[in-house]
């Protein structure tokens, strides 16, 4: 086994969707290489020599230079999972790993992560139970697509669309974190906020959201016990590293990256 970094070389066309995967295997300590055909995979591979090669089943040419050559490295195919396709795969390429081609983040990365420990002779890391967010908003469509995105990062959430829904819901579990409106009618994100810190102290973080910018408000949040404080509208990837930051199975240098984009 090379005492080197492991690596993972990815083979798709620009644009694809293995952005997340790929940031999150580099703060790991994984080296993260790319190529968008055939010809460029094969120099890479031959080049970098990866412990694992992930590759878009629709870039031909590069699945035929795999062929053609032999693969140097185990191969992970993003394809539909059809099992005439599949048979026929297996028997030009040997022994794959087929996930669906739309396959989430999360479990994507665990693969990735499980084929690595494999291949390098090491103890696979043991599948961590979904962390549980809380998200709490007045607003059912801003509800819906955090409960999508946060589902796509490998977290189990749980919404209510007011402050006295959550604090009942808090009588029966336990988030890890919660992610809570600002400005909500009756019960604010602050009022919020200040009854989470009498019943469970200062031990769930929670992150406010809110289209306010001012100061003022940010500076409030943070006095009455908010981690942190993110204007509305946001991006996904932020959202998501905001959850990581806070609750994410991260080393401090990947903390202290995170901590830079948010």
């Amino acid at each position: 086994m090379s005492a080197a970094a492991p690596a993972v070389l990815f083979i798709e066309k620009p644009g694809a969707d293995t952005g997340p995967v790929r940031e999150r295997l580099q703060e790991r300590g994984v080296r993260v290489l790319r190529a968008e055909s055939g010809p460029e995979a094969v120099a890479v591979a031959r080049r970098q020599g990866p412990d694992l090669i992930v590759a878009d089943g629709h870039v031909e040419s590069a699945l035929s230079a795999l062929v053609a050559g032999g693969s140097p490295a185990p191969v992970l195919i993003l394809a539909p999972d059809v099992p005439a396709l599949r048979e026929a795969m297996r028997r030009r390429l040997g022994p794959l790993y087929f996930h669906s081609r739309l396959v989430d983040p999360a479990r994507l990365l665990e693969t990735v992560l499980a084929e690595l420990a494999a291949v390098r002779g090491e103890p696979a890391p043991p599948p961590r139970p979904p962390r549980l967010v809380l998200c709490v908003d007045d607003d059912p469509t801003f509800l819906s697509s955090l409960s999508r995105v946060l589902a796509r990062g490998g977290y189990s959430v749980v919404t209510r669309q007011s402050g006295p829904e959550a604090l009942e819901l808090l009588a029966r579990v336990r988030p890890e974190l919660a992610i809570v409106d600002l400005m909500m009618p009756g019960m604010d994100g602050l009022d919020f906020l200040d009854a989470l810190r009498r019943r469970e102290g200062p031990s769930v973080p929670v992150v406010l959201l809110s289209a306010l910018g001012a100061d003022e408000a940010r500076y409030e949040g943070h006095r009455r016990g908010a981690s942190l404080y993110l204007t509305k509208p946001c991006e996904p990837d932020r959202v998501l590293d905001a959850v990581e930051y806070l609750v994410g199975d991260l080393d401090e240098n990947s903390r202290r990256i995170l901590r830079s984009r948010i």
